[in-house]
């Protein structure tokens, strides 16, 4: 490959990720506007308790995720840790959501 494929392929890899994080902030904000709605709190009242606790074991999961990631990434090998924990968080998450019967 190229070093102009390669950086093409960064490029891409990047702009890729940027529509995901937005993706994300836009689900997090309608997710926070329905929080903020009074029935929401009266409906989750009367909610499965495991739908209650997989919010918070989803917020566990991130945060978790989030304090494992190595503090600087300047080498091969705190990159790879840092997708192995990402690949980890993400997994989780997934299940979580088969587990509610989502996605």
């Amino acid at each position: 490959m190229s070093e102009m494929e390669d950086v093409k392929k960064t490029a891409t890899g990047l702009i890729k990720g940027l529509i995901s994080l937005l993706e994300g902030y836009r689900e997090l904000l309608k997710a926070g506007f329905a929080y903020s709605q009074p029935t929401f709190w009266l409906a989750m009242a009367s909610e499965d308790v495991r739908v209650i606790g997989s919010i918070f074991k989803a917020i566990a999961i991130v945060s978790s995720s989030l304090q494992s990631m190595p503090k600087k990434i300047s080498d091969v090998e705190n990159l790879e840790k840092a997708r192995m924990i990402i690949e980890d968080g993400i997994n989780k998450l997934k299940a979580l959501l088969v587990e509610l019967g989502g996605e």
